[in-house]
């Protein structure tokens, strides 16, 4: 993996040019060009005083491997790399800008901006004359999937259906997940989105129970479903296993491929907030995301956001209920309202300020800001969002967030994961890991001997059969009482035995 070359020399001519900051800011910038000696450079600019580095991650097409990092130490310090060997004409190089951590080579993912993919780049011959200062980029087709979460507020009595159909036209997301929904109605927004719109969804359902009331009469399905531009597969409903007996309640899943990785897509409703049933929910539901590494939860999870904060000494199952899925891996589309309602969290509930509809990810990125944008066909605004595979976690060392006092490793020769405590702090190091065909249960691994202990790092022998998947994270807790400190965990990674 490079670490920049800032022997290169500037004083070619940019006859190309391609742009991208990190997201929120342009702290961290990176440009890919191509100078008047046919040579790619990518430069990357640290723009911020901070305490945290600028890194670009650059993918070459037809390259096996993980990514390449280029690191920019130090306001003001830009740092300029060569990507050797040449990349053939036609091929592309993807690049993004992050923020990371210099010392622990610890790239925060959640930091970085949009993938750049520019066309001409790469392919030299007839490629056009493309500048920073120009603000236009020509760009291949990067595969991003712009998706939906919306309760369309059947429960409350809305009955849109041209109006919840040409909100999603004007948005054409490719996953689109509904809530309280009535069998009969989400029939119409697909036939008006097809016969209107001119758009063909794949419309799958995940009705719960057959009532009356917001769906009319006759008596009809009520629950969720969800519409897809893309293929979707694997497509089930699955009820909660804990209910209440006043509105039954489930989830339903199906799979989808994104650039060449299947993304596992659940949509769901839980119970009412003053209902104790939603923890159960939400923790099955947690416990069903682990048929898959990539997953999004699409969802009203009748929550805010502060209750996914962990409180250290309650038992699971008195957590407060967004705890068990931020514990799964998974993060707010919306960066804002992770575990914690920050200023700029967006709120969903039309003239409340409450958040209750959420897009959650795992191993992946969103490219942008989401948007929740204002509507009149239902008490929820819509949530939308564009996620991309998020590539750099696969097969890399995990680090707990914003240091790397825990650091994890998982080792292919021979099944191994490392846990290592890289720092005397006081706290243990701890390693949380799943594996594909073991159950949906995470495995704890402790590491309390200390930072300069013969026995660091510990070392977990896996049996994993061939082509399956570990997925696994680092964090801090308290040896003595195992207990995992939830909040300092950094990223899931994973890896294919």
């Amino acid at each position: 993996m490079g670490v920049g070359n800032s022997a290169v020399a500037e004083t070619n001519p940019v006859i190309a040019a391609a742009k991208v900051c990190n997201i929120g800011s342009c702290s961290a910038e990176a440009t890919l060009t191509v100078d008047g000696a046919g040579r790619e450079i990518l430069t990357v600019s640290d723009n911020h005083a901070d305490d945290s580095s600028a890194v670009a991650v650059y993918w070459v097409e037809g390259r096996t491997g993980p990514p390449t990092y280029v690191w920019a130490h130090g306001n003001g310090t830009k740092t300029r790399h060569q990507i050797e060997p040449d990349v053939p004409a036609g091929k592309y190089v993807k690049f993004r800008a992050c923020i990371g951590e210099y010392g622990a080579r610890q790239v925060l993912w959640d930091t970085c901006g949009e993938t750049q993919q520019p066309a001409g780049v790469a392919a030299r011959h007839d490629a056009p004359v493309l500048t920073p200062e120009s603000g236009t980029t020509a760009q291949a087709a990067a595969d991003k999937v712009k998706v939906m979460s919306w309760n369309l507020g059947a429960g409350a009595n809305f009955q849109e259906i041209d109006g919840w159909a040409d909100t999603i036209a004007a948005h054409r997301p490719d996953v689109v997940g509904v809530q309280e929904a009535c069998k009969t109605d989400i029939d119409g927004v697909e036939k008006r989105l097809r016969d209107k719109h001119g758009l063909d969804y794949q419309l799958e359902y995940g009705m719960v129970e057959s009532k009356p009331g917001p769906c009319g009469f006759p008596t009809t399905d009520f629950g969720q479903a969800m519409l897809s531009l893309r293929p979707m597969t694997d497509v089930k409903m699955v009820r909660y296993q804990v209910q209440n007996p006043d509105e039954k309640r489930g989830y339903m899943y199906g799979t989808i491929n994104v650039d060449g990785g299947l993304v596992r897509v659940f949509n769901t409703h839980l119970e009412e907030p003053s209902k104790p049933e939603k923890t159960a929910q939400a923790k099955e539901l947690a416990e069903a995301t682990m048929s898959m590494p990539r997953a999004l939860v699409l969802g009203d999870l009748n929550a805010q956001p502060e209750d996914g904060r962990e409180t250290t000494y309650l038992p699971p199952d008195q957590q407060t209920h967004l705890v068990p899925l931020f514990n799964a891996g998974f993060r707010d589309i919306d960066r804002n309202c992770n575990r914690n309602r920050n200023p700029g969290c967006l709120q969903t509930r039309d003239n409340s300020p409450s958040k209750y509809d959420y897009i959650f990810m795992r191993l992946l990125t969103e490219t942008a800001r989401p948007a929740v944008p204002d509507t009149t066909f239902s008490d929820h605004r819509p949530v939308i969002g564009t996620v991309e595979l998020s590539p750099g976690w696969e097969d890399a060392a995990a680090c707990n967030y914003n240091s790397c006092v825990a650091k994890v490793t998982f080792k292919h020769d021979g099944e191994h994961l490392l846990v290592e405590d890289t720092n005397a702090n006081g706290l243990s190091a701890v390693g949380v890991y799943w594996v594909q065909g073991k159950g949906r249960q995470h495995t704890v691994v402790w590491n309390s001997h200390g930072h300069d202990s013969p026995k660091n790092p510990v070392d977990e022998n896996l049996t994993i059969a061939e082509g399956q998947w570990i997925m696994y994270r680092s964090c801090s807790g308290h040896g003595g009482a195992k207990i995992v400190f939830w909040d300092t965990c950094g990223n899931v990674h994973f890896a294919f035995a």
